[in-house]
């Protein structure tokens, strides 16, 4: 049986556990207590074949109303109004928002994850994340001073009707790979990165 430490590619559920146990990947809340890694029954139900699935936070944000017009090069984050979650949130047809994970990431400098939508939603012609779709190698990680946090998801209803969520729905999954070799400049050492906590 292959270990994650001579492994190199797209991570299997198990080889998720094991990054799991060896802190490479982050995610908080996340229950050690009863996980065997060689017994599935054991296993989160969150964990997919070859990802995990993450749930809708208690916030989402709005670009206002009062903003004229937002550069492409620069943040927005001085234009979105937050929003509590209180019971459920609707998402209207052509409404778009930013909505965050209730769990919180972190990735070693060796692991990288695409976030990724699920079925259940985008029958529903909603998507969760329309860009930006790569969580980068360090990002909220160990050496991370930052340390994890929540996944910024760039939601929008493109289908006829409105689609209701309540908080810690599914909302998407993520994709974990390891690189051969860790990176040299880990994310947040790069000068555009930021967290969207």
């Amino acid at each position: 049986m292959i270990t994650l430490k001579e492994y190199s590619g797209l991570l299997t559920d198990r080889l998720i556990l094991e990054a799991i146990l060896a802190k490479k990947i982050i995610i908080e809340p996340f229950s050690l207590d009863k996980l065997k890694l060689e017994d599935p029954s054991t296993w989160p139900d969150q964990l997919r074949p070859t990802s995990y699935v993450f749930t809708l936070g208690e916030s989402y944000s709005v670009i206002s109303q009062g903003t004229q017009m937002l550069r492409a090069t620069e943040s927005a984050d001085k234009s979105l109004v937050w929003h509590r979650i209180d019971e459920e949130l609707v998402l209207s047809p052509g409404e778009c928002i930013h909505a965050r994970t209730y769990e919180r990431i972190g990735l070693a400098e060796d692991i990288s994850g695409m976030i990724d939508g699920l079925k259940q939603i985008a029958e529903k012609f909603v998507t969760v994340h329309t860009t930006s779709g790569t969580w980068n190698p360090g990002d909220g990680g160990p050496n991370d001073p930052r340390g994890p946090y929540p996944m910024l998801l760039e939601m929008r209803n493109d289908g006829p009707k409105p689609v209701v969520f309540k908080v810690k729905d599914p909302i998407c999954k993520m994709e974990f790979f390891k690189l051969p070799e860790p990176v040299k400049r880990p994310y947040y050492k790069i000068k555009y990165a930021k967290a969207n906590r």
